[in-house]
């Protein structure tokens, strides 16, 4: 069996550690910076309190796709 290594193949992973976030009390905060989606991406520049509801890492991902 071929490992991925050696598979004609490109691959890109993108992931957020949630549970990181299941992490915050006294001591810990979340903070982030939100963006709007729509055809482009739109940044805010603004950190705000909690954690990102937005899948901005999906869009990107998709758009790199695309223009392959």
């Amino acid at each position: 069996m071929d490992t991925v290594a050696r598979m004609n193949v490109t691959g890109i992973v993108a992931t957020h550690d949630l549970e990181l976030s299941k992490m915050e009390d006294e001591r810990f905060h979340n903070y982030c910076f939100e963006i709007e989606l729509g055809t482009d991406v739109t940044y805010s520049y603004k950190i705000t309190a909690g954690v990102a509801r937005n899948q901005n890492a999906t869009f990107l991902l998709k758009q790199l796709l695309n223009g392959l």
